[in-house]
């Protein structure tokens, strides 16, 4: 800033007082008490920032978007915001109140086998819903079992657990999916889970991660696909073995029941997991349907099912006389050569399950979108913006970009074409990185700031010179 010479200010307070002759002052106090004034404005006028989220953010437990132009459906999430101004941290805990989505949701369902409201296709248990931002940038959020909070984040709260669910899931269970009638669809699908929690964390250097996790998980695989290749294992396989061994006196309670005589199995993922060559349910990689798996499930659970059948067929065979079990010896062995001529037939009765599935739904699992550079997915490589969005410049002023992490998302329809049900979700940022401040005493304030100080000064010396003159 440029201190107008003093020189002249005084000339024009010459002009504006009309003292006759000049006022002579010194130039250092002049300008001292200029300085002065203006410090004294400068205190009384502080610098005001602009609006600025300096961290936030949000647990959501529900979210329904339709893709037929039908506006979002969702339950209000626990939303913590802070300009930087709030100690230690804004909290924001608000469970889930599933009552008022009602019973009747309409889906927009088209050519779908799908039921008619949203109620026949999930019933979700109470779930909590937790946001903290700290005036540091750094902010968590959790949705879901409110257990599980203390284990995904590290922190020793226990958020307030919604007193309503929608729907009525399984004993024990905190979520139950049900898609499809085994009886006459092409594949049906069912999905039980003790718990379902998501986390997102935020540190104050803007790195975002996220955690979830869904507990005991059991799954039922029907309809009428998986019910034709169960049906060629039953009658190529089981039902000659166990219909010759009844007949050379073997009695049926001794002898183990047919398993696949079902349209629909049911398995513990992680109880198969291993058997089948695929993750733990805890443990996928980022954004993995898990129904993609689905073939590779059923194969490993027919494999499984023949080995145990087997087994125990050996056991009931091993219990009777030496006479009896000679007799039992050929149609068993008949049993185990052809074991790998009917799995092959299983297998290819089996192939249009994929495409089934595939028009009918998808189940993700460790759901990450994320559009900041210091965004980690949980396998440690960078997150991958939402389709159509872009990473925004992280200089001063800008977002950090925001980072949300699910427990899982259920499309519905071809590749999700239909609708999407988002189910505990943890969403921390955008941030605001370093935001512009907007003094009032810059520059420009600066300048008018001098000028009314100088008519200030001016003031007062108009008032002291009328003084003296009147009392000369």
């Amino acid at each position: 800033m440029r201190v107008p010479d003093v020189g002249v200010l005084c000339r024009g307070l010459n002009r504006i007082t009309g003292v006759k002759g000049k006022i002579n002052m010194n130039k250092t106090k002049v300008l001292g008490g200029v300085v002065a004034l203006t410090a004294a404005f400068t205190i009384a006028l502080p610098s005001v920032a602009s609006a600025a989220t300096v961290s936030q953010a949000d647990g959501q437990g529900f979210r329904l978007t339709f893709f037929n132009g039908q506006a979002p459906i969702y339950l209000n999430g626990a939303i913590a915001v802070n300009d930087g101004s709030e100690s230690p941290e804004v909290i924001a805990d608000s469970p889930v109140d599933f009552s008022v989505l009602g019973a009747n949701l309409a889906l927009p369902v088209g050519q779908l086998n799908l039921p008619a409201n949203l109620g026949s296709i999930i019933q979700i248990g109470t779930i909590a819903q937790y946001g903290a931002a700290a005036p540091d940038g750094s902010s968590y959020a959790f949705s879901g079992t409110a257990s599980d909070m203390p284990s995904l984040l590290g922190v020793t709260t226990t958020p307030t657990t919604g007193t309503n669910s929608y729907g009525t899931p399984a004993d024990n269970a905190a979520m139950a999916i049900s898609l499809g009638d085994p009886a006459t669809s092409l594949v049906s699908i069912g999905m039980t889970a003790s718990a379902l929690s998501a986390s997102a964390n935020e540190t104050a250097a803007g790195v975002q991660t996220g955690k979830y996790n869904l507990g005991d998980v059991s799954m039922t695989i029907g309809g009428t696909i998986i019910g034709g290749a169960l049906h060629t294992l039953d009658t190529t396989l089981v039902t000659p073995l166990l219909t010759a061994l009844e007949g050379f006196g073997f009695a049926a309670t001794d002898l183990p029941p047919d398993p696949f005589a079902t349209n629909s199995i049911t398995f513990n993922w992680d109880e198969l997991a291993a058997i089948a060559g695929i993750p733990k349910i805890n443990e996928m990689p980022p954004n993995t349907n898990i129904l993609a798996y689905v073939p590779q499930i059923i194969a490993a659970w027919a494999n499984q099912a023949l080995t145990n059948f087997e087994a125990a067929i050996q056991t009931a065979i091993n219990g009777v006389s030496p006479v009896l079990g000679a007799l039992a010896a050929p149609a068993f062995t008949a049993f185990q050569t052809g074991q790998a001529a009917a799995l092959s037939a299983f297998n290819t009765a089996l192939q249009p399950i994929s495409d089934a599935i595939n028009n009918l739904a998808q189940i993700t699992v460790n759901a990450e979108h994320g559009d900041s550079p210091l965004c980690q997915q949980s396998d440690g490589t960078a997150c991958v913006p939402p389709p159509g969005d872009s990473i925004p410049d992280q200089g001063s002023g800008t977002l950090s970009g925001a980072f949300t992490q699910r427990a899982i998302e259920l499309g519905l329809g071809p590749v999700g074409t239909v609708a999407q049900i988002d189910l505990a979700s943890a969403t921390v940022g955008p941030n605001e990185i370093n935001p512009v401040q907007t003094p009032i005493f810059n520059a420009g304030s600066m300048t008018v700031g001098i000028v009314v100080i100088l008519m200030a000064v001016a003031g007062w010396f108009l008032v002291s010179s009328r003084r003296r003159q009147l009392a000369a």
